[in-house]
């Protein structure tokens, strides 16, 4: 399928005007012990960063103590305001007065507490914060304990902003909570859409694609289910990074070997691998306390039929665009969109890198904080592609070169429009 994709390259590298928005969540946790509520709320650090005038530090991912303290009184009046429990017809907005700072500064526990006894009905949460200021995709993972036998645990996002605990969630409710979860995932992870569209260069026929599929399908339902179980799930510091490589390696490897010969299977196989352990650090956070069984098969079908979407439209896209472009350009049009995905993997390769090792310069401004990991990124790939051309005779540094200009070209606007 020579050309794939140029509309969706392009597209995810210049149609944000900022970098996609991390995972970001929330864990509030109710008590209800010796006659009183107890409620605890451990926030990111990132996820408070991310509401504009609320945090002196945008986009950070750590807090000196000095810094929250400063910051306290506004962030307090922010918490406060945007929660509301229902406790039998009465109304209760937390007073959060005491907080803490994580050993890693990373996350901000606060907490607040009232005389409470366990309500048997009429038990409400409902949230403002984060999802409208902030971070649209955050999610708040809610456990009550103590006013019923087992433990009720519930998410809250920007879609479901309350939820009444007088009755727990029916198993057809939390199987269409867990799809739709692993679905908006899939779709709001460039990196993993990014992957796919890689997979593509290596797609000539209708069976390819399905045998790239579900060889990508298989492997990361492996993992998936691997760390779902607790036996191993390694750290995020080493597997975000590798993501971004396997979608380096991916994309410049079919763009040497043509589509034809690329046979996407295989690195959508061994790649899966990673991008299992991927989908199952959020998967982890969304499950946690919960029967695996339910969840873990409704993730990984929201996984599928995300993934099923982009390729839909990534498909759709490609068969409207051959109506517009002759035959003699579509190897072009193939070139060109692969450095266009070359640049937005150069541009996520930095980020990462500034986000897990701290590679990043605070003299730069903020639109070039990945520059260091982009710059590694590229020169390693120029050294290896040095004398390697593509089936079409384009020298592949030439356009690793064009990629990794447009990437510069795509942080200079960002930081000329204050991005």
């Amino acid at each position: 399928m020579p050309g794939l994709g140029i509309v969706l390259c392009l597209g995810l590298l210049g149609g944000n005007g900022a970098e996609p928005h991390p995972n970001s969540v929330s864990y509030l946790n109710v008590d209800f012990v010796d006659g009183r509520m107890e409620v605890e709320w451990q926030i990111q650090v990132r996820t408070i960063a991310e509401v504009p005038g609320l945090w002196p530090v945008a986009n950070a991912d750590h807090a000196e103590p000095q810094l929250l303290l400063a910051a306290w009184p506004q962030l307090k009046t922010y918490l406060d305001e945007g929660m509301w429990f229902g406790i039998d017809a009465q109304t209760w907005q937390p007073d959060f007065q005491d907080f803490e700072l994580s050993a890693g500064h990373d996350q901000i526990l606060v907490r607040a507490s009232r005389a409470a006894t366990p309500v048997s009905d009429g038990f409400s949460i409902e949230f403002t914060q984060f999802v409208d200021d902030g971070n649209p995709g955050h999610r708040m993972y809610i456990e009550v304990v103590g006013r019923t036998p087992e433990p009720q645990r519930y998410v809250l996002s920007t879609d479901i902003r309350a939820r009444d605990f007088g009755t727990p969630p029916t198993a057809l409710e939390r199987l269409w909570q867990s799809v739709r979860f692993g679905w908006e995932h899939v779709l709001g992870g460039h990196d993993h859409l990014a992957f796919l569209l890689a997979l593509m260069f290596g797609v000539a026929t209708g069976w390819s694609l399905v045998a790239a599929v579900t060889a990508f399908t298989l492997a990361h339902s492996v993992t998936l289910g691997i760390a779902a179980a607790g036996w191993y799930l390694p750290s995020a510091a080493w597997v975000e990074p590798g993501i971004t490589i396997s979608i380096l390696a991916t994309l410049w490897w079919h763009l040497a070997r043509g589509e034809g010969a690329g046979r996407a299977w295989v690195p959508a196989f061994v790649f899966g691998l990673l991008h299992g352990f991927g989908f199952a650090g959020v998967f982890r956070d969304f499950s946690r306390g919960d029967s695996l069984l339910m969840p873990l098969f409704g993730f990984n079908l929201g996984v599928e039929l995300g993934q099923l979407t982009f390729l839909a439209a990534v498909l759709g896209a490609w068969l409207l665009l051959r109506l517009f472009l002759a035959a003699q350009h579509r190897k072009a049009a193939r070139n060109l969109a692969g450095v266009a995905l070359g640049a937005y993997t150069f541009w996520l390769c930095g980020n990462t890198a500034a986000d897990q090792w701290g590679w990043s310069l605070d003299r730069l401004p903020a639109a070039w904080e990945g520059i260091l990991g982009s710059l590694a990124a590229a020169a390693l790939l120029l050294l290896l592609l040095a004398r390697r051309r593509a089936p079409d005779g384009t020298p592949l540094a030439a356009m690793a070169a064009q990629s990794l200009v447009l990437m510069m070209l795509y942080d200079t606007g960002r930081w000329i429009g204050g991005g």
